[in-house]
């Protein structure tokens, strides 16, 4: 890959792990990490079984969890600015992602939240003082005293910072690769790296899925043509689901490249957050055309799409000789199963179950539409197919893949000088 293609990949890169950070911290946020419930029920339960004073004060109960909730979320903020503090490249890429509040409600329950905050200093951001000066802060709010809670609130506290603290490293690991100075390391890239490569890849195929891989002209302008003239055409609802599924097969074809699973999900979500299909799902949901309970994955259909690519199961991630990552064999034994005899009612099969009504019922299609979703599908599937591998070839797929040329140390040759460079170890 040439070096301002390293560049620009990296920048994507740390702009969605810095998205996805942001996200990360409020169900930690929610947690108990004194019992298997969220901590308002654990606080509840403990607040009756200790008999506090406003134990059966539900609008006070109610109102000291949304602060110490708040509390949380600058807290994880706060560590979040002094682990990056010594790295300029760190603290750029968390610049405008340290509101963890993803709700945008929580952060004005707490008044004194970021004060706090500031009495958990590093390196391990604990001390059960720091606890009850904290509970002090959110007594002088709540007008009832916390400070019995105490015995409650500091082991939560300890286990939230234990948690926010592994949150922060798995991110700063993979931030560290697209550091501009980043020089190399040994080993597998981290998974939620691989999720935002898979998230980057699928924002970059967004227009393809929208459009015909016959004629290049959008889908629903095409199924709009043909509704002129053919009877039991599918509505929005289908064309949507179809797209769905057309989000999948590349998702589905880059996790055979990657030889990673965990990767489909990302790389689909990454197709349905792009812009052209952003815009026309909110268009559609404008319109009435499409519900908003039409728009998630459904585990039901979820299976649908992956029985029909399980004809392609012979991409087994487990076959150390991974054959397919040479492109004869990969595009051509998809294109061969794509032409079998068998595909044309795979293919159809499916058709049926994403054209069903919300009801259940099933859909009829003419003849001529069948027939265009054979051809269309058969079409698209081989052309994707083309383009995840070459996409797979231009992107980052070992630690060496973010290391711009400048910085790659050049081959010794002579041999003699590698000896001399072995002795000395360097």
């Amino acid at each position: 890959m040439q070096d301002d293609k390293v560049v620009e990949g990296k920048v994507r890169l740390a702009r969605i792990l810095g998205e996805r950070m942001e996200k990360a911290f409020y169900p930690a946020a929610r947690r108990s990490f004194t019992s298997e419930t969220d901590v308002g029920t654990a606080f509840y339960a403990w607040a009756k079984a200790h008999e506090l004073s406003f134990a059966e004060n539900r609008h006070v109960l109610n109102d000291v969890i949304r602060k110490y909730v708040c509390f949380r979320l600058q807290l994880a903020s706060k560590m979040a600015r002094d682990l990056s503090a010594e790295s300029h490249f760190l603290s750029s890429a968390f610049e405008g992602h340290l509101d963890f509040d993803t709700t945008r409600s929580l952060m004005s329950e707490f008044d004194a939240a970021e004060k706090a905050a500031s009495l958990f200093k590093g390196p391990d951001f604990f001390t059960k003082s720091a606890v009850f000066e904290m509970l002090s802060l959110m007594t002088a709010e709540v007008k009832e005293s916390l400070l019995p809670a105490a015995d409650f609130f500091a082991p939560e506290t300890e286990g939230f910072v234990h948690e926010a603290r592994r949150i922060l490293d798995l991110y700063i690991e993979s931030l560290s690769f697209c550091d501009p100075d980043f020089r190399g390391r040994k080993g597998k890239l981290p998974l939620l790296l691989l999720k935002a490569i898979g998230t980057d890849l699928g924002l970059s195929q967004g227009n393809r899925i929208m459009e015909s891989a016959k004629t290049m002209v959008p889908l629903d302008e095409m199924f709009s043509k043909m509704q002129k003239t053919e009877e039991g055409l599918p509505d929005t609802r289908f064309i949507y689901r179809y797209m769905l599924f057309r989000a999948y097969v590349p998702a589905f074809f880059a996790s055979y490249l990657w030889q990673r699973r965990d990767m489909r999900d990302s790389i689909a979500e990454g197709i349905l957050q792009s812009p052209s299909v952003a815009r026309w799902v909110r268009r559609r949901v404008a319109a009435g055309d499409l519900l908003p309970e039409d728009i998630p994955v459904r585990q039901k259909m979820y299976l649908k799409i992956h029985m029909f690519m399980r004809q392609w199961a012979f991409f087994n991630s487990k076959n150390t000789r991974a054959y397919y990552r040479y492109f004869p064999d990969f595009a051509m034994r998809i294109a061969d199963k794509a032409s079998g005899d068998a595909f044309p009612a795979a293919a159809m099969k499916l058709m049926r179950e994403l054209g069903k009504t919300r009801e259940g019922n099933k859909r009829p299609f003419s003849k001529e539409m069948e027939n265009f979703l054979i051809e269309e599908t058969r079409d698209y599937v081989i052309q994707t197919a083309h383009t995840i591998y070459f996409t797979y070839g231009l992107s980052f797929r070992k630690p060496d893949d973010f290391v711009v040329s400048t910085l790659k140390e050049l081959p010794i040759k002579h041999p003699f000088l590698a000896g001399i460079k072995k002795i000395f170890g360097l």
